[in-house]
């Protein structure tokens, strides 16, 4: 429905990673992708080694590259259509894997979000940005591609505006997991993270 030219936004949600019927379909014989192999999967140091870890891990990873799958065929209808050379493509998640101690949780598996950047110029293609970046950061950024002026309530700052100072922390935060009900807090900086555990005798999920 976009007029000839007309500047426009788009959301896209891809849901092949997150954790339900997409796992499903990438792990089928219809997936468009390859499986990976269970027995040859390198599992994180904290994971038990048993077949039901390794194909949740394996299953995980078909997920991603169903989703790598998607993600290139937008890619390639922005370039059919015409507005490659002039559309930012911001890549992001909403939380870590879907893994055990990962997403709903606030170690660095939970809170690390992907977040990729493509200009349609190719500026700082390549680049690893190490800076501290929270998810209400984004919003903020994305107003200064439009050339919009920032709410003074908003809390994101546009962290790719010219001389923004970068943050020395982000916070995190820990409270409802579907049904299950607990109540953490965590700020993360450069070198360190506290987590503070507010119903410390509640078990995990």
């Amino acid at each position: 429905q976009r007029k000839p030219g007309q500047p426009f936004f788009a959301q896209i949600s891809i849901n092949e990673s997150h954790k339900g019927p997409g796992w499903t379909y990438a792990r089928s014989k219809d997936s468009p992708v390859g499986h990976v192999d269970a027995a040859q999967v390198k599992l994180p140091p904290y994971t038990p080694d048993h077949p039901v870890a390794r194909e949740e891990y394996a299953n995980y990873l078909d997920a991603i590259q169903l989703m790598d799958h998607d993600v290139g065929e937008l890619l390639a209808r922005l370039e059919r259509e015409g507005l490659a050379r002039d559309t930012i493509v911001v890549f992001m998640g909403d939380n870590g894997q879907c893994l055990f101690r990962s997403k709903q949780f606030l170690y660095d598996g939970g809170i690390s979000v992907p977040l990729i950047i493509a200009w349609p110029d190719g500026r700082r293609a390549g680049e690893v940005d190490r800076q501290l970046v929270s998810a209400i950061d984004v919003t903020a950024a994305l107003l200064g591609f439009a050339g919009a002026k920032r709410p003074a309530a908003m809390q994101g700052q546009d962290f790719l505006a010219p001389g923004a100072t970068p943050r020395t922390h982000v916070c995190a935060a820990r409270d409802r997991m579907d049904a299950s009900t607990d109540r953490m807090r965590a700020v993360r900086t450069e070198r360190w993270k506290y987590i503070r555990n507010y119903f410390p005798a509640i078990p995990y999920m």
